[in-house]
């Protein structure tokens, strides 16, 4: 086994080497699980109609932003006319539109590169600060109120960067950075994710997660691999037809699935002790008011802080998860990169990354499912070992695909790179598979959720770095115009290093 634990004073379980990973009562989950077979594919639907309505507007939104940008740097009313009115034909012979290279000089595509990367380091900050109220209110009110409140808020800031760019003559392109506020309402990103996994965790059996999480990624990738050719295609027409497409899909989509989403909160196999105590001295006619309730979120938070502290797994599992959205904060810097590099449009160089999301399908629904089979046959690993070394696996390819892109000179490098980097796309699955196994059953939406913290916090850092290496690279010359990325690789190798530091036993 990887680990194994202890409990301390407080209840919480503490790895170490004598016991098992975890107790008898909770590896063998009973079958209970089995009849939610509907519920899993409802909550597969739900991740592949979320995943599609962002993918779909990742290029689509560079372009418009990049447009408003040249116009604002040349002057030039005719881009703005044609980026915000339907006339097709001015848009298509527009300077400003996907193929003009006069939007490709350093100061736009700095400008375009600060935006996004401000822009999200803002809506990070916002999700992180409502994070770990609105995580120990779905362990406490239910998880489907949390998730469909926070998808309203992600509607809503969607919305808000669609008015600014609609009208920019009358809205900076700056103010977009104020849709951070509508991810106070939920939690944003950071809370579906951590949602998502939670209630597909309720669901299934430990024996079945590491496997189900690899297929909630293929999900994305599908997505992913659908809807970049679909808005390539459609943006050459017109970049508002895929971006509004991608704005009802979010609202109708979420609307629908989370109709018959199940509550799953009762599902925890156990409960927690302090959650005993509430229902006993409640039932004793304890004051449930605010005072209660401050004292319960105390408590609540004294939890989290052990749980991400107890134990140097924990530790490295949480640095681990700060790396693991960075692929995909990265995509809009990735198809600046491959435009401005290698003189390619931006509908042209989105269409790598459903290169790369056909890699990534391969690797989760054949290689690594084949990969996990053959470890606990071939060699009888334990689950928890055998996710371990595919963790290790992830993270290093990772690390090793990001520096040679940075590096490639050419096309052919790239390429090259950018295979390498794909098959490192199950790290996320991974080290929430391997997560499940260090806490007890009603501790793992905690864990989830600091975990989602620790990834947000990531992007939020990860943002304006990005953005900011990107201008860097801009400024330095051609052979520098990759510096972002290995700025991701040097993350990536913290990420490896946390990982390896977690000690396996055969």
């Amino acid at each position: 086994m990887v680990y194994s634990t202890d409990q301390d004073a407080e209840g919480i379980s503490i790895p170490n080497e004598v016991h098992p990973l975890l107790p008898e009562a909770h590896t063998h989950k009973t079958t209970a699980k089995t009849p939610y077979r509907n519920h899993i594919i409802a909550l597969f639907a739900f991740l592949l109609l979320t995943e599609a309505s962002n993918d779909i507007q990742i290029a689509p939104m560079t372009v418009i932003m990049e447009s408003i940008i040249c116009k604002n740097y040349y002057g030039d009313t005719n881009t703005i006319n044609s980026t915000t009115t339907l006339d097709l034909a001015d848009f298509s012979s527009s300077w400003a539109a996907a193929d003009d290279r006069r939007c490709k000089i350093e100061p736009i595509q700095s400008e375009l590169a600060n935006v996004r990367g401000w822009q999200q380091l803002f809506e990070c900050l916002a999700s992180i600060l409502v994070a770990v109220p609105f995580g120990f209110a779905a362990n406490r009110c239910g998880r489907k109120v949390v998730l469909a409140l926070a998808m309203f808020g992600l509607t809503l800031a969607r919305v808000w960067i669609q008015v600014v760019c609609w009208w920019p003559e009358v809205l900076p392109l700056r103010i977009s950075w104020l849709s951070a506020f509508f991810h106070l309402i939920g939690g944003g990103n950071l809370v579906v994710g951590s949602l998502i996994y939670t209630i597909m965790t309720d669901l299934t059996l430990p024996e079945h997660r590491a496997s189900i999480f690899l297929f909630m990624n293929a999900a994305v990738l599908i997505a992913e691999m659908l809807v970049m050719p679909l808005a390539a295609t459609l943006m050459r027409t017109n970049p508002w037809i895929p971006v509004n497409i991608g704005l009802a899909t979010v609202a109708l989509g979420s609307l629908i699935t989370i109709s018959i989403l199940p509550e799953t909160v009762h599902l925890q196999e156990t409960e927690s002790e302090d959650t005993e105590e509430e229902r006993h001295s409640l039932s004793e006619g304890e004051d449930s008011g605010l005072f209660s309730g401050a004292k319960r979120a105390l408590h609540s938070s004294k939890d989290l802080f052990r749980l991400i502290s107890v134990s140097r797994e924990t530790v490295a599992l949480m640095i681990a998860s700060t790396m693991t959205n960075m692929d995909r904060s990265s995509t809009p810097y990735f198809i600046q990169y491959v435009s401005k590099k290698f003189d390619w449009d931006i509908s042209e160089a989105s269409l790598l990354t459903s290169y790369r999301a056909a890699l990534n399908l391969i690797l989760s629904l054949v290689l690594l499912p084949l990969a996990s089979h053959l470890f606990r046959t071939r060699l009888n690993m334990a689950t928890e070992v055998k996710d371990l070394w595919l963790t290790r696996f992830s993270a290093s390819v990772l690390c090793l695909g990001s520096a040679l892109m940075a590096l490639a000179p050419n096309l052919f490098f790239l390429v090259s790179g950018l295979t390498i980097f794909a098959h490192g796309y199950g790290l996320s699955a991974l080290i929430h598979s391997l997560a499940a196994s260090v806490v007890e059953p009603q501790h793992i939406v905690i864990l989830y959720n600091a975990m989602s913290v620790a990834e947000t916090t990531g992007d939020f850092i990860s943002g304006p770095i990005l953005s900011s290496t990107f201008s860097l690279g801009q400024r330095i010359g051609k052979e520098w115009f990759g510096l972002f990325m290995m700025v991701m690789a040097f993350f990536y190798l913290v990420a490896t290093v946390a990982i390896f530091s977690i000690r396996a036993r055969w």
